[in-house]
């Protein structure tokens, strides 16, 4: 397992979204029509077929996530965010006054890559990452979640209509269950972004990471010099 998922990054962004609609799937199965049956079922298989579930989990959840960060960017700015925004009370909005800025080849002020922004971070203030990665984590986790329940609620709808279960209330619960947790989840995913947007650049500019790699890099520069 741990060749497989190298950290809590790999399982909660990957392999737990692609869990969920690889589970889902089994819905299509007639004979599985309480949540008790689910539990039976998954109590018969053995340590290998874990390992192999787990798998194919990490590699569904790999594949949807371009799926997720697009429905990110097509939502992040729609009303129901804002809605959510105002009932929930997240104040999801980035501080623009932390962010960092730098001047390119042709003199142009510009808005500085995350790229740099995170190995400014990571390499002088780890404890700071740390933070700055688990939001991003969650972020993930959250948009690929959005996918997984996207996938499952039709298979419920399909269960319903089509295999006629005894127990239509119980599906049509876990229905309306699903669709809060879509909900929430999309919440979530601008939620832990903003977080981690404002926390990165906070870090930056209350810690002086700029200024900091630059002194350190114009001392690598006098060390040579200094040594002859």
């Amino acid at each position: 397992m741990d060749r497989i998922l190298n950290s809590a990054f790999d399982f909660f962004a990957y392999a737990l979204p692609g869990f969920c609609i690889l589970a889902s799937f089994f819905l299509l199965d007639k004979s599985l029509e309480y949540g008790a049956d689910f539990l039976v079922y998954a109590g018969r298989l053995h340590v290998g077929s874990g390992v192999v579930l787990l798998a194919v989990s990490y590699i569904i959840g790999f594949a949807i996530t371009p799926l997720g960060r697009l429905f990110y960017k097509k939502t992040q700015k729609s009303w129901m965010i804002r809605f959510l925004d105002r009932i929930f009370m997240g104040n999801l909005s980035v501080h623009l006054e932390n962010e960092i800025y730098e001047t390119d080849r042709d003199g142009k002020s510009k808005e500085m890559f995350i790229s740099n922004k995170f190995v400014l971070v990571r390499e002088i203030a780890p404890n700071n990452f740390r933070y700055i990665e688990s939001w991003h984590v969650y972020s993930m986790m959250s948009q690929n979640m959005v996918i997984a329940g996207f996938v499952t609620l039709p298979l419920i709808f399909h269960k319903i209509i089509c295999h006629d279960p005894s127990n239509p209330g119980f599906w049509k619960i876990t229905a309306g269950v699903v669709l809060i947790l879509i909900i929430l989840f999309m919440y979530n995913a601008f939620k832990f972004s903003t977080w981690s947007i404002n926390d990165h650049n906070a870090a930056l500019t209350k810690l002086h990471l700029v200024e900091r790699a630059q002194k350190l890099a114009e001392e690598q520069k006098d060390t040579p010099k200094s040594a002859k």
